[in-house]
């Protein structure tokens, strides 16, 4: 006698997985549990809903035990349901011998065969009904998804040996039937295709794996003056041979997508912030959106927030925001505040950053003469005259303190190679320079510098110190007419030479601070130019 499925007309066309929201806000999953890996490898709890009959696993792990149809089992992976002591025996009857199940994994957690419970089901077949469960405070108008994963487990080479010794196999089918709670009326129904077997898996041994698993479901749309839905899923099968599935993470959801809450990397304190609501993926609507924000100091006891009703939440300098969790609605009108017509954000944590230091804009105007280039400040270092920006960083990496300096070097004056010269710690000028360069001028003043400075009463043409000479000297002339001239720089340090011009800082306890680093507080900065040294105290907020 011939037996077929139901489904395999395909009289109500199964919905297009792409067509379903299975990214749409969560109302109702039912994963069966056992997502710990503490939790027994066979579950003895009733599944709510449930009309068949819970095996508790009796003959689990061994070489026998049969399901039996109307029957059903909730487990980390799949059901033996049959003897496989002669798989491994050459020329064994592979009829009586054989595993009719595959070691299927869980959908939740796939190839994970510690956590998850899946249910794995042994089809009685008539059309029967064998799952329930009732979905409540919809609205109406809203678009849902019902949608589930089911596994044909029945193994390839059982398929092959039933069609060849008891005839045609059934193939698994599933329909989902919704009723109005209140008065019994169907108000839809969706059959699904026949769930195929694994044809990837036909080897002999392939029984030991899990068969792929198939997405099926239903969109519907709420009917007015209705609340509540009944989701009834049935086995939409005539009785025979085969129709072994296993069924796992029934869901509803809303036809919105997820939302969630960005802003900028980080916040500071007293500066505008901006909480922005993003949809997972563009959602095309013919009606107005709305948003609610709530705000909360511990995730616990939530405050809606006034006037927040657009998808970007915006505080200012003078109205900052509070450092604590938000959340975010979205929602037709008039649906906001019913939590299964709405898309909700997860709780989103908003805190000032420790790294936030504020600007520091301080421009050092520095007037040298060219012989003194190059200038090193906090490593850096410039050979020419001109204007740098300086971004100096926490020690995080972050840009925090950003500064101005602008090195205007000029000539101090005309400038000839007159030469000064060194002899036994006494410093001479050489005349006969000046007289080459300058044959027909007379000399009226001689003035020797130390260190950019005058010498007071040094206006000879020689200089001497009673200790020996240490510094960086300079000698300017002053012809007749006025006009005026510089040496060449000798430097006549005790101590390896040093760069021109330094600055080092200090924090307040007196500490060296990195070069390569910045924070905030009272700092001490050390200008050092030849032997010149001076201090400034400098707050950086």
């Amino acid at each position: 006698m011939l037996i077929l499925s139901l489904c395999m007309f395909f009289l109500v066309p199964a919905a297009a997985q792409d067509d379903l929201c299975t990214d749409g806000a969560l109302l109702f999953r039912e994963d069966f549990g056992g997502n710990d890996p503490s939790n027994p490898r066979v579950s003895l709890t009733p599944v709510p809903g449930m009309t068949y009959q819970q095996r508790n696993g009796d003959g689990y792990g061994t070489s026998t035990g049969s399901m039996g149809s109307g029957r059903y089992i909730v487990t980390k992976s799949g059901y033996c349901n049959g003897d496989t002591t002669g798989w491994s025996l050459p020329g064994t009857d592979q009829g009586t011998h054989r595993s009719q199940w595959y070691i299927q994994d869980d959908h939740t957690y796939p190839d994970d065969y510690s956590r998850g419970y899946f249910m794995e089901i042994d089809g009685y077949g008539g059309d029967n009904r064998f799952y329930e469960t009732e979905i409540s405070g919809l609205c109406a108008g809203t678009r849902l998804t019902f949608l589930a994963y089911v596994a044909n487990v029945f193994t390839w080479f059982q398929y092959d040996w039933y069609t060849r010794n008891r005839g045609p196999v059934v193939q698994p089918c599933l329909k989902f039937v919704l009723t109005d709670p209140e008065t019994g009326e169907q108000l839809a129904s969706q059959e699904t295709n026949a769930i195929p077997f694994d044809e990837s898996l036909p080897a002999i041994t392939d029984w030991q794996y899990s068969s792929r698993w198939h997405l099926v479901g239903m969109n519907f749309t709420v009917p007015d003056n209705v609340e509540s839905v009944r989701l009834a899923i049935y086995n939409n099968v005539t009785n025979g041979n085969g129709n072994d599935f296993a069924l796992d993470d029934i869901e509803v959801r809303l036809c919105i997508p997820p939302i969630r809450i960005t802003t900028d990397d980080v916040i500071c304190r007293e500066r505008p912030v901006q909480l922005r609501a993003e949809l997972a993926y563009p959602y095309m609507v013919y009606e107005k959106l709305f948003y609610k924000w709530w705000f909360s100091p511990d995730n616990d006891q939530w405050t809606e927030i006034a006037d927040a009703t657009t998808d970007v939440l915006s505080f200012s300098e003078s109205k900052p925001p509070q450092q604590g969790w938000y959340r975010v609605a979205m929602a037709t009108e008039g649906n906001l505040d019913q939590t299964n017509c709405r898309t909700l954000s997860e709780p989103f944590l908003l805190r000032f950053s420790e790294k936030c230091i504020e600007p520091v804009h301080q421009s050092f105007d520095t007037v040298v003469c060219d012989t003194l280039l190059p200038l090193t400040w906090r490593g850096y270092t410039w050979q020419e005259p001109g204007t740098h920006d300086i971004t100096l960083r926490d020690i995080d990496g972050d840009d925090s303190v950003y500064l101005h300096l602008t090195l205007d070097t000029v000539r101090c004056e005309r400038l000839w190679p007159i030469i000064v010269n060194k002899y036994n710690w006494q410093l001479l000028v050489n005349n006969i320079a000046v007289r080459t360069f300058f044959p027909e001028r007379v000399v009226m003043n001689y003035q020797w510098y130390k260190d950019q400075q005058p010498i007071p009463g040094a206006n000879e043409d020689d200089y001497a110190e009673q200790n020996e000479l240490h510094g960086v000297f300079q000698m300017r002339l002053t012809l007749d007419g006025g006009e005026t001239v510089w040496s060449n720089i000798l430097y006549i340090l005790t101590t390896p030479e040093e760069e021109p011009t330094q600055v080092q800082i200090f924090n307040a306890s007196g500490m060296p601070v990195n070069e390569n680093r910045a924070a905030h507080g009272i700092f001490f900065y050390r200008f050092i130019q030849g032997t010149r040294v001076w201090t400034q105290k400098r707050l950086l907020p």
